[in-house]
């Protein structure tokens, strides 16, 4: 039965007037550059936590001068969000550092008294010693370094440089009432009206992506126009293709152009805004490809959509797929998940079962994604070129950060013309 709430005529609420909607194009990114107002997204700021000092310094500098033009502003709702997330960003420096100190073995050759007048057991026995005497200083220098990164309060590098460039008038509050605010939300999520309706199933409901959007609203009502620098991929933002995103939906696009009597809205990343201001390829490069982990983890699909997923992306087979029964050799644990679940999953494709420092990277922040979200049924897929496996390419396992109630399902498996074979199943 149909939503009595739902309005059938919305399409009319969401393009009041039919005339312009095909002639309509908002200015491109060159033509509106250099006299927009550039507002930053949560996701935005937190990037600096992964990436090196010189990259900081060169996205310093381009804040800088855009704060200077006055044509940088934060919305309230960012830098609170970005108060909720920056701690998680501090947690897994620690957590890194932690377990790389731990690792350290103190190196341990063993006695042999047969051999105690054999010219080499005696010179692994003090290269041993030496060893292990510099081991010892690298733990204290390490346990100091953890020691300084938890005596941060709000003095870590990133933060001082916040600090500095959104002063109190860069931080814009939203005037809009609370009550308008919940209904405006319930409206757009009940006819999935961008943005937020793909952040529903949060315990807000989604509400951040909208006071964030109705403030830049409000930044540009006198007729400005605005870049919005995020690196959310989220089809409530974006037009998606082949798991890239094209460009920012029509419906926010118009709906500034007419909020704002003319202006024009566009999205582009970090990355992208260092690259327009001619910053280095080096340091684009290096912010590009922190950029790409989110892209691996935004989003939550009911659990049909997965089926397509692994077919798409390590398959290439395109076709319609039978969701009711098993096709095109995918795992048979998705065709047991009831269909009304959701499901988080990460993909990882390696030419053995062990995996390299930076896809368990990537698994660590999937596992801080998928415990921010309640009722998720989580899996890490392990797609190999042998079937060749044993227990000790669980190993890294215990590199996982992840909260001790968050259960993944691990499936390993490999691939045949096409066709997924799975060849173990594990839970973290």
């Amino acid at each position: 039965m149909a939503d009595k709430n739902y309005n059938i005529f919305i399409k009319s609420e969401i393009y009041p007037s039919a005339l312009g909607i095909l002639g309509f194009s908002p200015k491109s990114i060159e033509e509106i550059k250099e006299d927009c107002i550039f507002v930053i997204d949560t996701n935005a700021l937190l990037i600096p936590y992964t990436i090196d000092s010189k990259s900081l310094e060169e996205i310093r500098s381009v804040y800088l001068n855009l704060r200077d033009q006055n044509r940088l502003l934060l919305p309230a709702q960012v830098v609170r969000e970005f108060a909720d997330n920056r701690p998680t960003k501090l947690k897994e420096l620690h957590s890194a550092l932690s377990k790389k100190m731990s690792s350290v073995q103190t190196l341990n050759f063993g006695k042999y008294p047969i051999l105690e007048r054999n010219g080499i057991y005696e010179e692994i026995l003090t290269l041993e010693k030496e060893i292990n005497a510099k081991l010892k200083q690298y733990r204290k220098l390490s346990n100091d370094l953890i020691k300084h990164i938890k005596g941060w309060s709000w003095n870590d590098p990133v933060s001082v440089i916040y600090k500095e460039i959104f002063t109190d008038d860069k931080i814009i509050e939203l005037n809009t009432k609370q009550e308008d605010i919940q209904k405006d939300l319930e409206n757009r999520l009940r006819h999935n009206i961008p943005p937020g309706f793909k952040d529903h199933k949060k315990d807000d409901m989604g509400v951040g992506d909208l006071i964030i959007w109705l403030t830049i609203l409000q930044i540009a009502s006198p007729g400005r126009n605005v870049i919005f620098i995020s690196n959310d991929s989220k089809n409530d933002w974006f037009y998606q293709s082949e798991n890239s995103s094209l460009y920012s939906r029509f419906e926010l696009s118009h709906e500034f152009h007419r909020i704002t009597n003319g202006g024009s809205f566009q999205m582009i990343k970090l990355s992208e805004l260092l690259e327009l201001f001619g910053v280095g390829q080096e340091v684009v490069e290096n912010v590009r490809a922190e950029e790409r982990l989110p892209e691996k983890l935004e989003g939550v699909d009911p659990i049909h959509k997965v089926y397509s997923t692994i077919v798409d992306y390590f398959v290439g087979m395109h076709e319609e797929i039978n969701y009711s029964t098993p096709s095109h050799g995918i795992p048979t644990f998705l065709f047991d998940a009831p269909s009304v679940n959701e499901a988080a999953v990460q993909v990882i494709y390696t030419t053995t079962h062990r995996l390299t420092n930076d896809q368990i990277y990537v698994l660590n922040e999937f596992c801080g994604y998928a415990s921010g979200i309640k009722g998720l049924t989580t899996y890490v897929v392990v797609v190999t070129r042998g079937n060749s496996f044993s227990n000790e390419d669980l190993e890294w396992l215990d590199e996982l950060v992840k909260p001790s109630w968050l259960r993944i399902t691990l499936i390993f498996g490999h691939l045949v013309s096409g066709h997924f074979i799975q060849d173990a199943t594990s839970v973290a």
